[in-house]
């Protein structure tokens, strides 16, 4: 990359605000089938965080989630994606209290909604995507809001929010990290899952394994601990996403134990 493009960065920083990236790698997309023509990821000098600095060449409005239609039916809830929420959910079930108003910030086709309903919580989500939101209002009954949150205020507060897989995708995870924080009762619990820059996955297989055209903000453990805190969270345990790889496969669940799988962290409200 020519280096005078390095002398004033587009993006600033998403946790620390500084305008002060180095760059690690640019990856080039086929526009046609990724929508853009490249990412460009820097590492903050100043807090290590690692993002996509090339925001005036991609469309971070988030016009392609709500706009986004699926090819079929198979995103629905297909068998791997109902034993992962199911695990994720009897994981977190002892931090929440019988019939706990919990909320899905980026809820999807709402599996993880699905689960905790039928053990009897009050659910309700988010979805920018229309198409996505209004499936699940018209074949789940779930409350689920097309918008990013930014305009919804909930009825009364929740008692859990839950976001997995998707503050990477995210031009400005701080603020959004601070709406879910509003959504909450005091002393309200939050899950946030993220993808993880230091995964056995781009260890083993090298930077291009985490290789995604919608995937703006690059997280380690410290950097998604500090940025919640930023957003006014306590960091109550900093949760290693085991999946389900503890049984089906041994090595993949010991190297997620360790830290090298998922960045995974409990917050609560203040």
């Amino acid at each position: 990359m020519d280096i005078e493009y390095w002398k004033e960065v587009p993006r600033d920083c998403p946790l620390c605000g500084a305008n002060a990236a180095e760059m690690i790698v640019e990856w080039p997309f086929d526009t046609e089938k990724a929508g853009i023509s490249r990412l460009v990821l820097g590492r903050c000098r100043s807090c290590e965080m690692i993002y996509a600095v090339n925001s005036d060449e991609v469309d971070m409005s988030g016009r392609n989630y709500i706009e986004w239609r699926p090819e079929s039916d198979g995103d629905m809830a297909t068998p791997a994606k109902l034993e992962y929420n199911r695990h994720l959910y009897r994981r977190l079930s002892k931090y929440l209290e019988p019939k706990s108003r919990i909320f899905d910030f980026g809820a999807g086709y709402c599996i993880f909604l699905r689960i905790a309903r039928d053990a009897g919580h009050e659910v309700a989500g988010l979805n920018p995507c229309r198409y996505v939101a209004d499936w699940c209002r018209s074949n789940l009954g779930i409350e689920v809001t097309d918008s990013f949150g930014r305009d919804y205020s909930p009825k009364r507060p929740f008692d859990f929010a839950f976001s997995d897989q998707v503050i990477e995708h995210l031009e400005r995870p701080l603020e959004d990290l601070k709406v879910i924080l509003s959504f909450l009762k005091p002393g309200g619990l939050a899950y946030i899952n993220v993808p993880n820059w230091r995964s056995h996955r781009r260890i083993r297989g090298g930077v291009d394994r985490l290789k995604d055209p919608g995937h703006f903000n690059y997280f380690t453990t410290g950097t998604l601990s500090e940025i919640c805190r930023r957003a006014g969270f306590e960091v109550a345990e900093t949760a290693l996403n085991v999946t389900n790889g503890h049984v089906a496969r041994p090595l993949k669940g010991i190297l997620n134990k360790i830290g090298f799988g998922d960045c995974s962290v409990l917050l609560r409200a203040p």
